[in-house]
Formats: C-alpha cells, structure tokens, sequence
C-alpha cells in the first residue's frame, strides 16, 4: 500500500497569490495572500481581474478559505479563515504597494475611471462597519429598472459588497456592516 505522506502535486489545483490586506474580527488589518483558480480560459493578469477574482474565491461556497500570512509570529504560514469571520479583503488595483500607509491602500476621492462606464448605477458611500473604521469610496453596480436604488443592491443575497476607491477594491462582509451612508 502506497504512503500518502504529502498532498500530490498531481491532485492539486493550480493557483496563483494575490497579495491583499484583511481584516479578520476582533484583530488588526493584516498582510495576506489569498489564492485564486488559474486556468486557461481565465488567464486574467491585470490587477482589476484579480480583485474579481478574489471577490468570486469569497462569495463562493466552502466555508472557509486559505490564507498565507507572511507576517505570523515565527513565520509565514497557511491558516484556513472562515469567511464569516473576515470583515474586510483589499485587493490594490495599483501594481505596486508604495504609495500606501504601511501598506494598506487608503481610500482616495477620485472615482474609478474606466469603472464607471461598465455600470448602470454609481453611488458614493460611507460604510461604518462594527467596530472598526468606516470606508469610503463607491459601489458600482447594474440592475433591472423596477431594483435600481441602491438599498436593492445592498440586499442582493451575496455576502460581500463591493467598495471601489481609486486604489483598491474593497470587499466587505455584509455582516460586519452596522451603516451605509450615500455621499453627495
């Protein structure tokens, strides 16, 4: 009988890292790679492709995702995170984390450029979330003309809504959202 001592690289599905920021509850923002599907008929490479990426990995059935932390104590690791239990994911949409606070993209008051044009309906917010800072920027979304406003898009049955900034796309945990507040 053959030993199974080590997961088969025959049986593992091919993935590739995208770096991100999370916030898990009850701890601090942290560093994280999250891991998509790389496939030959998604072979999305821009930065836009790999935060719907994510946004797919988060919204998608199992119950929990895994999660390189680079920064654990005594090393990175891979630890499985229940997406219950994660507040917020930040994909940055630049190609590099330089411009950032401690790496962290932060909110800018630019709209998404060519975003814009792909949706129906644009609609800048403040959303407070429970216990932690509120994020600013802009949920983007198209709808049939009898669901346009956006307290319709908030009650879709998805788990994370989509904040756009001009740096990163922001993907929060409904659950964890105490407020949303339309800005002028």
């Amino acid at each position: 009988m053959a030993s199974m001592e080590g997961p088969s690289e025959d049986l593992r599905l091919p993935t590739t890292p995208v770096a991100v920021h999370l916030v898990r509850a009850g701890h601090p923002r942290e560093r994280a790679e999250l891991f998509v599907a790389v496939s030959a008929a998604r072979p999305r490479r821009s930065r836009a492709g790999l935060a719907s990426d994510v946004a797919e990995l988060l919204e998608a059935e199992p119950a929990f995702v895994p999660v390189r932390e680079p920064d654990a104590p005594g090393g990175a690791r891979i630890a499985l995170v229940g997406k219950h239990a994660i507040v917020w994911v930040a994909v940055s949409l630049r190609g590099g984390e330089g411009a950032a606070v401690d790496g962290v993209p932060a909110p800018v008051d630019d709209e998404p450029s060519d975003a814009l044009a792909l949706y129906d309906h644009h609609h800048g917010v403040r959303v407070e979330l429970a216990g932690f800072d509120a994020i600013e920027g802009h949920v983007l979304y198209s709808s049939p003309a009898d669901r346009p406003r956006l307290v319709d898009h908030l009650n879709l049955p998805v788990r994370f809504l989509r904040v756009w900034t001009g740096s990163a796309l922001y993907l929060i945990n409904k659950h964890h959202v105490v407020r949303v507040l339309e800005l002028d």
